[in-house]
């Protein structure tokens, strides 16, 4: 298993906060392999909710208590920038995030150009920091008692693999070799 294969099983594993047996590691050859694989370690449901609406709610919900901003102004277009007060956003963000009770906050990397950027180049907008929430805390949108369905597993892995990687969503198959057919290492 090369070094892609194995970031990207670290960054499944630290989403949703399990750790996979390594001798089971070596059958997992796509991402419907690795989905069945996370399946049999968590708690599984026959339907429940969609995980990226929950996020956003779960976030708005957090940003009205801890700004002035209309809700009609937290769309997922909207740029976090005109969101947060600018002198304090940083300090916002982190009382955000604890409110969501995330064990560490989206990183906020500072201002450049005049945008807030999280991870890497990452999201400037509402829409990308919910998409951020449901990759790195998709445990956190789930209520007491909930499992996880087969989709909301695979809406997890699967914008996971396309930051990882820098794949273009949509742009494999769930059956798709890590090694062959996304050339990963």
């Amino acid at each position: 298993m090369g070094l892609d294969i194995v970031e990207y099983i670290m960054a499944v594993e630290e989403a949703f906060e399990l750790a996979l047996p390594h001798d089971r590691l070596g059958v997992v050859r796509s991402p419907r392999d690795l989905a069945d694989l996370v399946a049999e370690f968590v708690a599984g449901a026959e339907s429940g909710p969609c995980l990226s609406q929950r996020a956003f709610y779960q976030l708005r919900r957090a940003m009205l208590n801890r700004t002035d901003v209309p809700r009609r102004a937290i769309r997922p277009e909207a740029v976090l920038e005109d969101l947060l007060p600018t002198a304090t956003a940083s300090e916002f963000w982190v009382a955000i995030c604890a409110d969501l009770e995330l064990p560490r906050p989206l990183e906020l990397r500072g201002r450049r150009d005049g945008l807030l950027a999280f991870l890497g180049s990452g999201p400037n907008t509402f829409g990308e920091a919910v998409n951020e929430l449901m990759m790195r805390y998709p445990g956190r949108l789930l209520r007491a008692g909930e499992g996880w369905t087969t989709a909301q597993i695979h809406s997890v892995l699967a914008p996971l693999l396309d930051r990882e990687q820098g794949l273009s969503p949509g742009s494999y198959s769930l059956d798709a070799s890590y090694v062959h057919d996304l050339h990963m290492d």
